[in-house]
């Protein structure tokens, strides 16, 4: 008696399983859906993105930001084009956000512009956002997503303009807009951990 109980409930798990699986890529009704990134991206997907779409993990250059941005995210007309981030900081603090590469500066550099993030203290427990941002990167600028503050750097107003003699000013921050000769990166630095998603959740049969 004793084995069939655990054998039946061994069963109802697999079935239980294989039910989940089936519902799995069709649990987003999109035809209700406005902006992915406020409506679905919350909980399980800010702690495992992975999970339910293609992502590049630990940083994006600017060409890969070019091919996402046609990823056809499901945003605000205002939002259209943007990149999307799913973060962890360094202070374990869950976060997303939206961003893009800016249009050459009169010094001829690129910025990488966080237009808004939102952060969760604990997003399992469904706390209350925070909404912060936007926070413009020059190259060479880090940011901590935990204070909302730009890492500062003697000398360079506090925006985070950084080098390789002043690396240890960076010890707080959570992403860098790093230049480089193969391209400039936005990236996560000092164990933070970021995703960037590289296709849509409404995918064609979410509707």
């Amino acid at each position: 008696m004793r084995f069939t109980g655990i054998f039946t409930r061994l069963v109802c798990a697999s079935m239980l399983a294989a039910a989940c699986g089936v519902a799995w890529g069709q649990a987003f009704n999109c035809a209700v859906v406005y902006d992915e990134f406020e409506s679905l991206m919350n909980k399980r997907f800010l702690t495992h993105p992975d999970e339910f779409v293609r992502t590049l993990p630990g940083s994006i250059s600017q060409q890969q930001f070019e091919d996402v941005s046609n990823a056809g995210f499901l945003l605000y007309p205002g939002r259209q084009g943007m990149g999307i981030g799913v973060l962890t900081t360094t202070q374990n603090i869950h976060a997303k956000f939206l961003f893009h590469w800016s249009q050459p500066m009169v010094d001829d550099t690129t910025h990488v512009i966080l237009d808004e993030v939102v952060k969760y203290g604990r997003v399992a427990d469904g706390y209350a956002a925070e909404r912060i941002g936007p926070f413009r990167l020059r190259p060479g600028a880090s940011i901590d997503i935990d204070t909302g503050e730009y890492v500062k750097s003697e000398g360079l107003g506090g925006l985070g303009g950084l080098d390789a003699d002043s690396a240890g000013q960076r010890e707080t921050g959570d992403l860098l807009h790093e230049a480089g000769p193969d391209g400039a990166v936005l990236k996560a630095v000092n164990g933070a951990q970021v995703q960037f998603p590289l296709d849509t959740l409404c995918q064609p049969g979410s509707s």
